[in-house]
């Protein structure tokens, strides 16, 4: 009987959540890509966790970098990073080409964008 309590119960969430679906909203950019990257060195700011690449991605760069005013985030960020970078694995980045807002945290415009996540190829 549990067993067809958990079934129907299932069946009931997928359905629900597939009518739901069309009408959530979507955050992807048509800018947002990603970039595979050897790390050089991984650093720790006050206001920034960041990574600095050993090539740039398409228009120069170079630094993936979040924010430490979410402090969960950025720890978990700095795990992975820490993780690829000292196994010598290729990080894979993703971010968006056009957001610029890392500036406020200490990410330049020119050679640094905010980093939206990370996984270790």
């Amino acid at each position: 009987m549990k067993s067809c309590i958990k079934h129907s119960s299932l069946s009931f969430f997928f359905a629900a959540t597939s009518l739901l679906l069309p009408w959530l909203p979507t955050t992807a950019s048509a800018e947002q890509t990603t970039y595979s990257c050897k790390s050089v060195d991984v650093t720790t700011f006050p206001e920034r966790v960041h990574v600095r690449c050993s090539t740039a991605a398409s228009g120069g760069i170079i630094f993936f970098a979040v924010p430490t005013a979410n402090n969960e985030n950025a720890a978990r960020i700095l795990s992975t990073l820490l993780a690829g970078h000292i196994a010598g694995r290729t990080l894979v980045i993703g971010y968006d080409t056009t957001d610029e807002s890392g500036k406020a945290f200490g990410c330049a415009q020119n050679d640094c964008r905010r980093l939206l996540y990370v996984g270790v190829k």
